[in-house]
């Protein structure tokens, strides 16, 4: 069997847009509070990995992943400071995923073969953290910066490739860090408080 490994991170430049909503309460500087954030347009990657040779054999993987909408529940720990809210965030994000992983085998003086190892549609739950600043404009207005980390489980798609003369057996393994399994997101949203 040849197992190939994807070892690039995808690198996610998107826009997004949404909606957040929350409750904090404040005791002198120190806030606690608990907020839900839905977010649209998290973007299309196409990843290509010269993934492994043989004599008069080569093998390209090639993972297609896109995040249709995701939601996150999350708990906030912030420091207020004049009209600086430093904060840091932790909780739950459900995730809408589509990812598609294919080889790609050429032999020596042949047309390449495209075979399917895994396709996956389907929410994805996860764990994400996150930390950020918020400073008031006025007493209702608010702008917010905040770097978020999401984190899903891996995936592991396994299968045989045929190629002419015969058919090997091909493995594709993913790690937290790629694939779509987990995404690093910065935001900026103006918020309205009640």
């Amino acid at each position: 069997m040849t197992h190939l490994s994807a070892e690039q991170i995808f690198s996610q430049r998107a826009p997004v847009a949404g909606v957040i909503g929350g409750y904090n309460h404040q005791f002198d500087r120190l806030v606690l509070g608990a907020e839900a954030m839905f977010g649209t347009g998290g973007g299309r990657l196409v990843q290509r990995n010269a993934a492994g040779s043989a004599p008069g054999l080569s093998v390209l993987a090639i993972q297609r992943f896109s995040s249709d909408w995701n939601g996150r529940l999350r708990l906030r720990l912030g420091w207020a400071t004049g009209n600086m809210l430093m904060f840091l965030t932790t909780g739950l994000v459900v995730d809408r995923q589509r990812y598609l992983s294919t080889v790609e085998i050429t032999p020596s003086g042949f047309a390449p073969t495209s075979t399917i190892l895994g396709a996956h549609t389907g929410s994805k739950a996860g764990l994400t953290v996150g930390a950020g600043m918020e400073y008031a404009l006025s007493d209702r207005w608010r702008l917010r910066f905040d770097y978020v980390y999401d984190l899903f489980g891996d995936r592991h798609y396994t299968g045989p490739v045929s190629v002419r003369g015969g058919t090997i057996a091909v493995s594709i393994s993913s790690t937290p860090q790629d694939q779509g399994s987990s995404a690093h997101t910065a935001q900026m949203s103006l918020t309205y408080r009640f």
